[in-house]
C-alpha cells in the first residue's frame, strides 16, 4: 500500500471521521501511521488524604456509598455517585449519563449489584474542585479489585 495515498481510501472511514483527521493535520496513511498522542497521563496510586486539585491519581478503596439519581429539572440525565473510602478520608466519584437507557431499571439493578457497599474499588481520573463535596473525581475509571490487588505495592 502507498503510504502517501489520502485517508479517504481507508475503507470504514466516514466523513466525519475523515473531517476530525484533517482537523488534526492527518491527510496521508503515512501521517495517521505517525500520529502520536501529544501526552501520557500516567495515573499515580494516591492516599485521598494526599489529593490535590488537578492531580491525575488512582484511588483505591472501599464503597461507602453508591446512589443513582435523576435531577428534576433535567430527566435524561443520571447522576452515578460513589463515596469512596481508604484509611485516610473519603472522595466522591460521580459519573453522568444522558441517554433514556440510563433512565431503566434495569441498568439501575446492574449498577446496584455490580457497585455493592463495603466493595474494594479502584478509580482513576482527575481530581476536580466540587462545591458540595469539596473534592470530586468526575467521570473516573472504575475498577473492582480483588484483595490482593488492594495492598500497596
Amino acid at each position: 500500500m502507498n503510504l502517501h495515498l489520502p485517508v479517504h481510501h481507508l475503507s470504514g472511514l466516514s466523513k466525519i471521521n475523515r473531517r476530525l483527521l484533517k482537523k488534526l493535520g492527518i491527510n496521508t496513511i503515512f501521517d495517521l501511521l505517525f500520529y502520536f498522542p501529544r501526552d501520557y497521563i500516567k495515573y499515580q496510586r494516591v492516599k485521598i488524604s494526599e489529593l490535590k486539585i488537578g492531580d491525575s491519581v488512582t484511588v483505591v478503596g472501599k464503597i461507602k456509598k453508591h446512589e443513582i439519581i435523576s435531577p428534576p429539572k433535567n430527566p435524561r440525565l443520571t447522576i452515578q455517585t460513589l463515596i469512596v473510602r481508604d484509611k485516610t478520608g473519603n472522595i466522591a466519584c460521580k459519573r453522568f449519563f444522558n441517554h433514556p437507557y440510563y433512565q431503566s431499571q434495569q441498568w439501575r439493578n446492574e449498577q446496584n449489584s455490580i457497585y455493592i457497599h463495603q466493595s474494594i474499588i479502584a478509580v482513576s481520573g482527575v481530581v476536580k474542585p466540587d462545591h458540595y463535596y469539596g473534592k470530586v473525581l468526575t467521570s473516573p475509571e472504575i475498577r473492582l479489585i480483588d484483595l490482593d490487588e488492594a495492598r500497596e505495592p
